[in-house]
């Protein structure tokens, strides 16, 4: 009974002493470079793809990078205190900013299923 409660205790004391780390715009936009330069990356796989074994797993190699790279950012986002306006637009522009690479991303990954269809 008492092992319940020292193990409680100490738990509560050490969840507390975990440091929450908040995050700025400067990380967030760090975040957003990371993920267009590894959207970059998974595009490029997938352009190049050549329907082998090894082609496919360039492509999902890249596409993991751009899933941890997204994980990545929402986390930072979701830490991150109230942007300043300056911040809120550069984080905006950060964000469209991205468009045009999902946009590349997803023709060519339509390309290659028409291309390699019967």
């Amino acid at each position: 009974m008492l092992a319940k409660h020292v193990l409680a205790v100490l738990l509560s004391v050490g969840a507390s002493a975990i440091p929450f780390d908040k995050r700025d715009a400067s990380a967030v936009l760090a975040d957003f470079n990371t993920l267009s330069t590894d959207l970059s990356a998974l595009g490029s796989a997938i352009s190049s793809f050549d329907g082998t074994l090894n082609g496919a797993l360039g492509v999902q190699q890249k596409e993991g990078q751009v899933e941890t790279a997204l994980k990545q950012t929402v986390s930072d986002v979701k830490a991150s205190t109230a942007f300043s306006a300056a911040d809120s637009t550069s984080v905006t522009n950060a964000v469209t900013g991205l468009e045009p690479s999902i946009v590349n991303v997803l023709n060519d990954l339509v390309s290659k299923v028409r291309y390699h269809q019967p």
